[in-house]
């Protein structure tokens, strides 16, 4: 985005919701940021393995796994915080593998916040552009429009101390943003602010990222914070990329295993494989879809993979191959929503199935109770056991 287009999208407001998620294509921007290759070793233990990844221009992207999986490694290599080991990176068309960090296009907001103690919010907004020399007068309209972007106008005369946490992360965001970066990078920032503050702002850095169009790449741990926001997610493990994606490509097309139990919940079901995609799982016998599991052969040992909400409770035929019934054994409550497991005839694990609080009372859903539905067999993904 030009020098205009941002300074008349600062002065949008911050406060809109995201739009809602959409299947239909997006056009394709042009690559701002690719790597090849990029590993990194600290002695004998290796971070990252040959990461191989495009991100477009304008585009969010969440780097999303548990702890140690390399996800914050790989964004400090591309701040240049860390040297890689091996591979390269370039930057909207530029090899920066060996540059520094000042001669990077990037604004950063860190977990900690970092901002400066002993200095009031403008003059932190303001650091970065004082240290480019730039007019007082210019650098005062800019820490103006910028506290005014992200929703705290007048603060420039107070200090951290005096702001929450979510204030905090707002200023040090301001901070990032000041002189129009390329590129945007968040490290975990909202994982030390409580639940209804992280939801609140996580929706305001994705309106202000839309509005900016500036290319963005956040760490987080938070599934449901990857889902709500993400443009596409990459999915890490144990220094590798497991799968990377939509939002809903990765939720309900998970490539490995470990997508598949990491981002959001799951029923794993031993099965046996027969071949032609049927699997013998305890006394039923399934076909999965096309693309939802390799033709193992047969006696392969495989796991079924199901989500909880991948059943119906009602309008399915008698002899429907997914028909099911089950005693209820505990349910546990998730505010709208809740889960119970049911210890289901003829499977060999007991099932979790979702619903709403509606759907409980509509369907009896209580403990000690049996119920009739129907499994999603569509939605069945057969992996092997030996991955998971």
């Amino acid at each position: 985005m030009n020098a205009p287009a941002r300074a008349h999208a600062a002065e949008r407001s911050v406060g809109a919701a995201p739009a809602p998620l959409t299947l239909v294509e997006s056009v394709p921007q042009p690559d701002y940021l690719r790597l090849q290759g990029v590993h990194k070793r600290f002695g004998s233990f290796t971070a990252l393995e040959s990461i191989d990844l495009t991100i477009p221009q304008g585009e969010l992207v969440c780097f999303l796994g548990p702890s140690g999986c390399g996800k914050t490694t790989l964004l400090r290599i591309i701040a240049g915080l860390e040297v890689q080991t091996g591979g390269q990176l370039w930057q909207s068309g530029t090899d920066i593998s060996r540059l520094p960090p000042a001669q990077r296009d990037y604004g950063i907001v860190f977990q900690s916040y970092a901002l400066f103690p002993n200095l009031s919010i403008a003059d932190n907004v303001a650091y970065g552009l004082v240290n480019q020399r730039r007019p007082r007068k210019d650098i005062a309209a800019r820490v103006d429009e910028l506290l005014q972007l992200v929703g705290l106008p007048g603060s420039g005369g107070k200090y951290p101390a005096q702001m929450s946490g979510g204030q905090q992360q707002r200023v040090a965001l301001a901070r990032a943003l000041a002189a129009s970066p390329g590129l945007l990078l968040l490290d975990e920032p909202l994982s030390a602010l409580d639940a209804i503050v992280r939801v609140h702002l996580r929706n305001e850095i994705r309106a202000l990222q839309r509005r900016l169009g500036v290319t963005t790449i956040m760490v987080t741990h938070d599934q449901e914070e990857a889902l709500s926001i993400a443009d596409r997610i990459v999915v890490m493990n144990h220094g590798v990329i497991e799968q990377v994606g939509t939002p809903l490509q990765v939720y309900r097309e998970p490539a490995t295993p470990f997508v598949a139990e990491f981002v959001g919940k799951v029923n794993r079901l031993p099965a046996v494989a027969e071949g032609g995609r049927w699997f013998q799982c305890g006394d039923r016998r399934w076909q999965v879809e096309p693309g939802h599991g390799a033709e193992y052969r047969a006696g392969r040992e495989v796991m079924l993979y199901l989500r909880p909400e991948d059943r119906a409770m009602t309008g399915f035929d008698a002899d429907h191959p997914g028909l099911c019934t089950g005693t209820v054994a505990h349910i546990e409550f998730l505010g709208g929503n809740c889960l119970a497991e049911l210890v289901v005839e003829g499977l060999p694990e007991p099932l979790q199935l979702q619903f709403s609080l509606n759907q409980m009372d509509e369907f009896g859903v209580q403990q000690g109770r049996r119920l009739r539905f129907a499994l999603r067999l569509d939605r069945l993904r057969a992996f092997p056991a030996t991955e998971a």
